[in-house]
């Protein structure tokens, strides 16, 4: 390979790698609905005043 396809090939790489990551970086998080405790609890046994 030549030197300057070499050169080009490291700096269209290295390019692509930077807007991979940038991408990734500015991802907005995934909102999730808030979990409530009644869910949350939902395997744990029934306490006794759930059993009346």
């Amino acid at each position: 390979m030549k030197s300057e396809k070499l050169t080009g090939l490291l700096v269209l790489t290295g390019f692509l790698a930077a807007v991979v990551t940038g991408m990734v970086y500015f991802q907005e998080p995934v909102k999730t609905a808030p979990q409530t405790a009644q869910s949350e609890l939902r395997g744990f046994p029934a306490t006794p005043n759930e059993i009346r």
